[in-house]
């Protein structure tokens, strides 16, 4: 019995599966609701692709301008970058000489303390041995102190040998050397009378950091808290190396928060140190805060540092002619100054140095040449779009100058 086979016809349908949100019409840019075009970026090839490029450009979000060499008309301010830092003595790592673990942790990150304050309280055997020994040191001494008294007077009488009076002088002698030791010990550990090593503020100021939880384990070599004292940040400006001579010590300065946040305050130079970072090529000028209080004095936060042109009666002026670029074209990108190329359709970007400058513009001293194009609107959202690949896909790094 012949059985024909049975062909079986499969049909497959194809789905395509969209995104979520709308897709563009027509090739337009996606569209937020108040009718802004929005970036989307790609990092194909080299440099950013952004998406609705065009329609960036128009709505002014995006801008860029070719670099050229030409005469710098500067304002009555001449200004260069700088950083809030931690003044010579302003700041203390606190940490215990001895291992142990913590049994009492009395305060948090940014909490105000005044000098003397307990910040923690540890447990740790080298000290509660200390303590143990100055116990049976000073149990030793009164005794010893009533027996040497009893044969000093016995002595007198020619009722005592001498040698046992000697001798019980020694004893006495070693028990308090022994007790003696034990408190140097313990002050050394910075421990109490009862063994534990007790941490406390050097000096009244804020916590900056705490490493240390409640019952956490100490090593000797591990900084627990670090105290930042009130009112003890400077600014450290850097001047580049091939601008104007630095102001002199002395000089008066303007700060102003690099976020653009309206707001300043006044400092004065207290030092122009004599060595030039290798990498940046720069000088650190080092610039004490005036009596005023300054709101936006933060440790780590960038500043910007404006001289007068005519600085602690020095003259100070860039030379006549100098390759600048907007201010609004530099983004801090991985600790590297940084602006974008364009190339096409496309943005790379570039790690500079950057000059003296004035409120609007700043020279580019080495990373840029005549006629490349750097985008001097939309830096920060070309940083953000790279930024995001970069926690994604491990996008491109900055690159220098070729």
């Amino acid at each position: 019995m012949n059985t024909k086979p049975f062909r079986l016809l499969t049909l497959v349908a194809c789905c395509s599966l969209g995104a979520c949100s709308k897709a563009p019409v027509d090739g337009a840019p996606p569209v937020a609701s108040a009718g802004t075009p929005v970036a989307t970026a790609s990092t194909e090839g080299s440099g950013i692709v952004l998406a609705g490029r065009d329609a960036l450009l128009a709505a002014g979000r995006l801008r860029v301008e070719a670099v050229a060499t030409g005469p710098f008309a500067t304002s009555a301010e001449l200004e260069v970058p700088g950083t809030f830092v931690a003044a010579p003595n302003g700041t203390a790592e606190v940490g215990a000489v001895v291992a142990g673990r913590a049994t009492q942790v009395l305060v948090e990150e940014g909490d105000r303390v005044e000098k003397g304050a307990l910040l923690a309280r540890i447990e740790a055997p080298e000290a509660a041995r200390a303590a143990a020994d100055l116990v049976r040191a000073t149990a030793r001494i009164s005794p010893l102190e009533k027996r040497l008294a009893r044969y000093e007077a016995l002595a007198q009488e020619q009722a005592a040998v001498p040698m046992q009076v000697d001798d019980l002088r020694g004893e006495l002698a070693a028990a308090r050397a022994d007790a003696g030791a034990a408190r140097t010990l313990l002050a050394a550990f910075g421990a109490d009378g009862n063994g534990a090593v007790v941490l406390r503020a050097p000096f009244a100021g804020i916590v900056a950091s705490r490493a240390l939880p409640l019952g956490g384990a100490v090593a000797p070599e591990k900084t627990l808290f670090t105290l930042l004292a009130e009112d003890a940040l400077v600014v450290a400006a850097r001047w580049p190396e091939r601008g104007p001579a630095p102001p002199v010590v002395g000089a008066r300065a303007r700060l102003r928060p690099a976020s653009g946040i309206d707001a300043s305050c006044t400092g004065q130079v207290r030092a122009v140190l004599p060595t030039v970072d290798p990498v940046s090529r720069t000088r650190t000028l080092r610039i004490a805060l005036g009596s005023e209080k300054c709101p936006f004095s933060l440790l780590g936060s960038e500043v910007t540092v404006a001289f007068p042109t005519a600085s602690g009666g020095q003259h100070v002026q860039p030379t006549p002619s100098e390759r600048t670029i907007p201010r609004s074209a530099v983004v801090d990108l991985r600790g590297a100054t940084t602006v974008f190329v364009e190339r096409g359709d496309r943005y790379s970007p570039r790690t500079v140095r950057l000059g003296v400058g004035t409120p609007t513009r700043v020279v580019v001293a080495e990373g840029l040449v005549d006629g490349d194009r750097v985008v001097t609107e939309g830096a920060v959202l070309l940083k953000g779009e790279l930024s995001r690949d970069d926690l994604t896909e491990g996008g491109p790094t900055a690159t220098g100058a070729k």
